[in-house]
């Protein structure tokens, strides 16, 4: 990135003042190159708000239970990590992008784990005809294949939330490592007086 001269000190601290050819080609191609950044940026910032909100109304519906409550709280941890970080990539944090990838990773893990107990105590729960069974004994024969039926539905949804618990965050986890690459070589090619112009909160 080199010295930064006199007239590059001067556009860095106000781009807009008079700019030479050579000033407005830079920023041209910064502009162009920056664009994947600034998405992964807005990408963040819409995760972490929707992160955040689903944590809040997890929270609300999960006051008698701990594991619900303890999933909401692990989410809003991970909605303020999205957007924390979502902030150190919109400066060029050149580890921001790391962070949310991680970050992806655990919320992931917090939902398989949370689906998973889920899974198990309804399997371990009673059967599902026992509280029918208990008002109406005489419709045992009508029940017929019930259980079994209500058994593989519970246990294909579950697996199917694990799923998505999965390959949604992972996705979203790729995204963001694939982003690492971009930053740095935007890093090592931009001028560092438009590197130094957007680390003090300034847009192209």
């Amino acid at each position: 990135m080199g010295f930064q001269t006199e007239p590059d000190m001067e556009i860095a601290s106000n781009p807009a003042a008079s700019p030479s050819p050579e000033h407005l080609a830079q920023l041209d191609a910064a502009r162009l190159m920056s664009r994947k950044i600034k998405r992964a940026v807005s990408v963040a910032n819409f995760d972490g708000w929707t992160i955040a909100a689903i944590a809040a109304i997890t929270i609300v519906f999960s006051i008698t239970s701990i594991p619900g409550m303890a999933l909401g709280l692990g989410m809003t941890y991970v909605a303020w990590r999205e957007l924390s970080s979502a902030a150190a990539l919109k400066k060029l944090d050149a580890a921001a992008p790391r962070r949310l990838a991680i970050n992806q990773m655990v919320l992931s893990a917090m939902l398989v784990l949370y689906f998973g107990w889920a899974l198990y105590q309804d399997l371990s729960g009673p059967a599902a005809s026992a509280q029918i069974l208990a008002q109406a004994p005489d419709a045992q024969g009508m029940l017929g294949d019930f259980d079994q039926i209500s058994r593989q539905i519970t246990i294909w949804t579950y697996v199917g939330l694990m799923a998505a618990s999965l390959l949604a965050p992972g996705g979203t986890a790729w995204y963001y490592s694939s982003r690492q690459k971009l930053l740095r070589t935007y890093l090592a090619t931009t001028p560092k007086w438009i590197i130094d112009y957007q680390r003090g909160g300034g847009t192209l």
